[in-house]
């Protein structure tokens, strides 16, 4: 985890577990077009280890497999529980705009 965190890769994945370190600091890799990468992945775990891989699967699992989703996001406090949580919701709002009706699907 230290050499990846001095890495500033802050993800690391163990199976379907993915496990993060607070980098305390802005990280350039939550933008539009890392939520469309995981969108259009054919396989999320191909890339790398990240908070959208694990709510694109999560999204894939319930809207194909027709199969009931959580994410637990747990930590200390001061972890990042909350930012991670917004990520969560900012790739879902994404992925509900880009496909008109597929909100209507879901509900």
């Amino acid at each position: 985890l230290r050499t990846r965190y001095a890495r500033e890769q802050i993800y690391t994945s163990i199976s379907c577990i993915l496990v993060s370190v607070n980098p305390f600091k802005p990280v350039p890799i939550y933008s539009a077009e890392y939520i469309d990468l995981y969108r259009t992945a054919q396989d999320v775990h191909s890339l790398d280890p990240h908070v959208y891989g694990v709510t694109a699967d999560a999204f894939r699992n319930l809207v194909h497999k027709h199969r009931c989703q959580a994410i637990l996001i747990s930590g200390e406090s001061g972890a990042g529980k909350t930012e991670t949580t917004k990520f969560v919701l900012l790739y879902i709002s994404s992925i509900l705009k880009s496909d008109e009706g597929l909100g209507d699907k879901i509900l």
